[in-house]
């Protein structure tokens, strides 16, 4: 004995709906897996992708101030003498 054809075409209808909320599912898990929060930098700082150094004090350096650091380290090491 054969299905009646509104049950067939329930049958299609349901399955066409799993399938829409399935693909809905998996295009929300991938929204949430690739949306990193760029604006929020404590969630940033959290992952470690927090690109700016801070300093003793919990303040961030200019880029100009990390280059005269630097500067001014490489020059105290080229001016050290080597006791020989």
């Amino acid at each position: 004995m054969s299905n009646s054809i509104y049950l067939s075409i329930a049958i299609l209808f349901i399955r066409a709906d799993l399938r829409r909320e399935k693909r809905l599912m998996k295009k929300k898990q991938r929204r949430v897996m690739q949306d990193i929060p760029w604006h929020n930098e404590h969630l940033l700082r959290d992952i470690g992708i927090d690109h700016r150094p801070v300093t003793e004090a919990g303040k961030y350096r200019t880029f100009d101030e990390i280059v005269s650091l630097r500067m001014r380290s490489i020059f105290r090491l080229m001016s050290m003498k080597i006791p020989t």
